[in-house]
């Protein structure tokens, strides 16, 4: 799978104003999508984040099992709130819930506490 492939996978399935059941609690609405970011609003926060780091992540790990600690260590100005000036440790469970919509991840597993952090295993895709 491409880039372009991938965001047109997101534009098809994931329309603006899609709400996902976080497994935490709570939802993320999707609020816009470009070419270039998807927006979505969790709690009273509004979050943004490149599909091309949702796109190199999903690649990076397709066909592993990964879980929110090995993602934030992975790419910690995307998906760790310590890292800043950017990061933000929602996306984490965001890029499970995509993915998933997606059809490129199983279901989101653990408690989201230390020693169960959330995870899922990420499809591996078949060439043709």
């Amino acid at each position: 799978m491409t880039l372009i492939e991938f965001r047109t996978l997101v534009g098809k399935r994931i329309p603006v104003g899609t709400i996902f059941q976080n497994p935490g609690g709570g939802t993320s609405e999707v609020r816009t999508i470009t070419d270039d970011r998807i927006c979505y609003v969790r709690g009273n926060s509004k979050i943004y984040i490149a599909l091309e780091d949702l796109f190199q992540a999903y690649k990076r790990f397709e066909g592993d099992r990964i879980n929110t600690a090995e993602l934030k260590a992975y790419s910690p100005g995307v998906f760790d709130s310590a890292a800043k000036p950017s990061g933000h440790s929602c996306n984490c469970t965001f890029f499970f819930m995509v993915l998933k919509q997606l059809s490129l991840a199983g279901e989101i597993e653990g408690s989201g506490v230390r020693g169960s952090p959330f995870a899922v295993n990420i499809n591996a895709q078949t060439r043709s």
